[in-house]
């Protein structure tokens, strides 16, 4: 793998982890666990630029890689 990497032969590479979170993402969409857990989520804003589900999902993902300890609420992970 890492010569044909060298080679420049590999068309895509995807890190294991983030392999595996994208099949948790798409099986929990497919569920609709997330758009439930939307619904009854408290949210004191009146109007949403931001759907809440985005807010979870990010919190979902980070929780899966960051310790909580060092997870600042409402931190919007900007990959996987």
């Amino acid at each position: 793998m890492l010569d044909a990497l060298r080679h420049g032969d590999l068309d895509y590479l995807e890190h294991v982890s983030e392999a595996a979170e994208a099949d948790l993402f798409r099986h929990l969409l497919r569920r609709q666990v997330i758009q439930r857990l939307a619904e009854t989520y408290p949210s004191p804003r009146k109007k949403e630029e931001v759907p809440v589900w985005i807010y979870l999902s990010s919190e979902l993902s980070l929780s899966s890689t960051v310790p909580r300890a060092i997870t600042p609420p409402r931190l919007l992970r900007s990959g996987g």
